[in-house]
C-alpha cells in the first residue's frame, strides 16, 4: 500500500511547532532549539522553508536563536536549548538553563538554514568552551558539570568547527584515539 505524503499538513506541522510545541512535547520545552532545527530541516527538506515562514518571521527566529547565545562564559558559552527560563541575562545558572554543545550545534544550523551569515557568534566563547568540554579520553561533555560523554558530543563538537571552520576547539588527536 501507498501512501501519499500530504505535504501541506506536514509543513503546517512544522510551523506549528516552531510557535508552540503540542501539549505532549511541552516538557522538551529546555530543548527547543533542537525542536526548532528539526522543524526547520523538515521545512527546508518539503521545500517550503521560504513559502511557510515570512522573511519577518526567519528574521524573528534569527533574533530569537541569538537570544539564547552565553557568550564570554567560559565553559558555559555557546547556545541554550530555549528560553524557558527567560532571557540569559536574568537567570542563575541552571544545567537546563545552559549552554550545551547539542544546543550551539541545532542553533548554528538553524541559523545557516534561515540564511543568517553567523557573523553574531561570539566564535571564540564558543570554540573556548568546547576546550573545557573535551576530556582527556578524547570524548566531550555537553555542557560543565556533567559525566554524559559519548560520540553524539564529539559529532556536535566537530560539526560546530566544521560550521565555524576553526578546529581550534577540538583536540583531533584525542578525539580520534
Amino acid at each position: 500500500m501507498v501512501v501519499d505524503l500530504d505535504l501541506t499538513a506536514h509543513a503546517r506541522y512544522f510551523k506549528f511547532c516552531l510557535n508552540m510545541l503540542p501539549s505532549e512535547a511541552v516538557s522538551q520545552d529546555a530543548s527547543r532549539m533542537t525542536v526548532a532545527q528539526l522543524c526547520l530541516v523538515g521545512l527546508a527538506t518539503l521545500g517550503q522553508l521560504n513559502d511557510i515562514l515570512s522573511e519577518t518571521q526567519r528574521a524573528q527566529m534569527v533574533d530569537w536563536i541569538y537570544e539564547q547565545q552565553i557568550p564570554r562564559a567560559g565553559a558555559y558559552a555557546g547556545f541554550r536549548g530555549g528560553s524557558l527560563f527567560g532571557p540569559h541575562s536574568s537567570c542563575s545558572y541552571a544545567p537546563a538553563n545552559s549552554a550545551n554543545l547539542a544546543a550551539t550545534y541545532s542553533a548554528l544550523c538553524s541559523l545557516l538554514l534561515l540564511g543568517d551569515d553567523l557573523s553574531r557568534v561570539d566564535k571564540q566563547a564558543i570554540l573556548g568552551a568546547m576546550r573545557q568540554l573535551q576530556l582527556e579520553s578524547g570524548t566531550f561533555v555537553p555542557h560543565p558539570g556533567t559525566n554524559e560523554h559519548d560520540p553524539r558530543f564529539i559529532y556536535c563538537a566537530c560539526a560546530i568547527s566544521s560550521i565555524l571552520n576553526d578546529w581550534s576547539g577540538v583536540d583531533k588527536d584525542a578525539a580520534t584515539r
